[in-house]
């Protein structure tokens, strides 16, 4: 507004309710982390020639006393408060244990992960990923992560040698 004045800070109306829901979401997201209460549901991806199922993905949803939520409306809040990696690393063991669970009845399943853009900060990323697969007695080539085309740029050179640790 200019030099030379003095402004008083007012949290607009606006504003305070969107600091409101993220503090409620991130406690809900803590919460959620520590008592096992996301869930991952399977949707089947069709190949278009056969109309077979070609694998899988993982989608992440929220437990809540209101029913199922979706990620679209508390990842904005973790992204925020950089959950994250927590979230990624719940995702990927669940899948994981999940491959396990279905691989004996289904052999080939193949299961798709999303990942974020700070799944590869972790420089132990990939030893984790090898250590659930050892683990649960699952085939690496069961399990493709997703990442995205920003994510592969931005971080490039993490993003390759994570790459070649997980091959």
């Amino acid at each position: 507004n200019g030099r030379n004045r003095v402004e008083f800070y007012n949290v607009s109306g606006k504003q305070s309710q969107r600091m409101m829901q993220d503090v409620h979401w991130m406690r809900s997201i803590r919460q959620a982390l520590e008592n096992n209460e996301f869930v991952l549901h399977y949707q089947p991806l069709l190949h278009i020639s056969s109309g077979t199922i070609s694998h899988y993905e993982a989608l992440l949803r929220l437990k809540t006393d209101n029913g199922l939520i979706g990620p679209e409306t508390f990842l904005p809040a973790v992204a925020r408060f950089g959950l994250m990696a927590e979230i990624d690393s719940w995702v990927v063991e669940h899948a994981i244990r999940a491959l396990a669970e279905f691989s004996s009845r289904i052999p080939q399943l193949r299961l798709s992960v999303n990942l974020s853009t700070l799944a590869f900060e972790n420089e132990l990323f990939a030893a984790n990923v090898r250590s659930l697969l050892k683990d649960c007695g699952v085939s690496g080539d069961q399990l493709c992560f997703e990442i995205t085309e920003q994510m592969a740029v931005r971080f490039a050179v993490k993003t390759d040698r994570q790459i070649a640790l997980l091959r």
